[in-house]
C-alpha cells in the first residue's frame, strides 16, 4: 500500500505496533502506518472493533493482525507483546512502537481518589513501561536497525489542568519516561520521542466538540482557531516513526493549534 503523493522515507515493509489502536488517534495512526507501507500488529481492548480494523486493512493488502489487551493488566500486556514479536519473528522482527494506550476521566483534585489515580497511572504510564521493555528488549538482542518508539502524552503533560490531577501526572511521567528511555536505548540506535496533542476531535473530546458554546471557548486559545484532527497527529507520529527524523530522540512535539503559545 502506498500513500496518495510522496511516501515517507524507510516506514515501507517496516514492522510497526500500535497500542490504544481501535479509536481515535491509535485508529488513525494504524491507517496511516498503513497506507505509508508498514506490516501491523495492533492492540486495544476492544477486540470486535480490532477485528473489523484488520479486515479493512487486509482488504487493501496490508499484512496485520492484532490481539485484544486490558492495559490496567500486567499479564495482558506481556501475553499480547509476545503474540506481536511472534508474529513478526519471520518478517525481521519489530522496528516501530507506538504506545498510544490510554484515556481521559476528569475528577476535581479534593475528590480524587486513589482507585480512579491508579487505574489512571496503570493504563497510561506503567503500561507504556512495560511494553517498551518487553519489545526493547527484543530489539535490542536482535541488533535490529532503525527501531524507533513513539509515546503518546499530551499538552497535559506540560502544563496544568484543573479536574485532571492523575492524568495531567501521567502524561507528565509519559515524557520523562521517553527522555530516559531515549538516554538509554539511543546506544542501541533505537530512538525514542513523544508526541503531545492538545485538543484533537476524538471520542473523548466529544463534550467539547459537540456542544458550540464550550467549543466556541476552546477555539479563542487555539491560534488556528480549530481543533485538530486525529489524522493530524497520526501524521506527526509516522514523521518521527520514519527515516525522516533519524536524527531525532528524546524529543516531545507538541501538536496544540498554538494553544501552548499563549
Amino acid at each position: 500500500m502506498v500513500r496518495k503523493g510522496e511516501p515517507m522515507r524507510g516506514l515501507s515493509e517496516k514492522n510497526a505496533v500500535v497500542t490504544g489502536a481501535s479509536f481515535g488517534i491509535g485508529h488513525a495512526t494504524v491507517k496511516r502506518l498503513a497506507e505509508e507501507g508498514c506490516n501491523l500488529f495492533i492492540i486495544a481492548r476492544t477486540q470486535s472493533r480490532l477485528y473489523e480494523l484488520c479486515q479493512e486493512l487486509r482488504g487493501d493488502g496490508a499484512v496485520v493482525d492484532f490481539a485484544p489487551a486490558d492495559f490496567t493488566k500486567s499479564d495482558d500486556i506481556e501475553n499480547a507483546a509476545n503474540i506481536a514479536i511472534g508474529f513478526f519473528s519471520e518478517l525481521g522482527g519489530i522496528h516501530i512502537l507506538v504506545n498510544n494506550a490510554g484515556t481521559y476521566e476528569g475528577k476535581p483534585f479534593l475528590e480524587l481518589d486513589t482507585e480512579s489515580w491508579d487505574y489512571m497511572l496503570n493504563l497510561k504510564l506503567r503500561s507504556m513501561f512495560q511494553i517498551s521493555r518487553i519489545i526493547g528488549n527484543d530489539m535490542v538482542v536482535s541488533n535490529r536497525k532503525g527501531c524507533s518508539i513513539v509515546n503518546m502524552s499530551s499538552t497535559n503533560g506540560l502544563i496544568g489542568e484543573t479536574d485532571g490531577a492523575h492524568y495531567n501526572a501521567a502524561n507528565g511521567g509519559a515524557i520523562t519516561l521517553t527522555k530516559t528511555m531515549a538516554i538509554e536505548l539511543g546506544k542501541h540506535g533505537i530512538r525514542v520521542n513523544a508526541v503531545c496533542p492538545g485538543m484533537i476531535r476524538t471520542r473523548i473530546t466529544k463534550p467539547v466538540w459537540d456542544n458550540p458554546d464550550i467549543l466556541n471557548v476552546w477555539k479563542k486559545k487555539l491560534l488556528l482557531g480549530r481543533i485538530g484532527k486525529p489524522e493530524e497527529v497520526a501524521a506527526a507520529i509516522a514523521f518521527l516513526a520514519s527515516e525522516e527524523a533519524s536524527f531525532i530522540t528524546g524529543e516531545c512535539l507538541v501538536i496544540d493549534g498554538g494553544q501552548l503559545s499563549h
